[in-house]
């Protein structure tokens, strides 16, 4: 049952970080949201199948339920999980290729900062 509600707690966590609802998650896992609602809360088992599609819909690694050191709460992965989610909401090619211009000249620029 402890090994339910921790693997449920990182699901929630994840899906949370993504800014996935409920309802979301459980469209593409193909369950409803009060199931995955059961699952974040260990009141009810998941299955291998379930846990692969959670992991699936969620985007990361099925070990990332279940090891501890895969902190995704560390600034760095809240940073890139945030920039990811807001890239994948511009539509239009062209922004997209100018969003990547800009990350690509704030990284060289803290490069040359760097070598000086």
């Amino acid at each position: 049952m402890q090994q339910d509600k921790h693997i449920g707690n990182r699901i929630k966590e994840i899906r949370q970080l993504q800014g996935m609802t409920l309802s979301d998650l459980g469209e593409r896992v193909g369950v409803s949201s009060q199931q995955i609602q059961k699952y974040e809360s260990g009141d009810s088992k998941i299955s291998t199948d379930k846990l692969y599609k959670i992991a699936d819909a969620l985007e990361v690694r099925i070990t990332s339920f279940f090891d501890p050191s895969d902190d995704l709460l560390s600034d760095t992965r809240l940073d890139i999980t945030v920039l990811v989610r807001k890239y994948k909401k511009i539509q239009e090619p062209i922004l997209r290729s100018a969003a990547i211009y800009v990350m690509d000249a704030l990284a060289k620029a803290e490069e040359l900062k760097e070598k000086n």
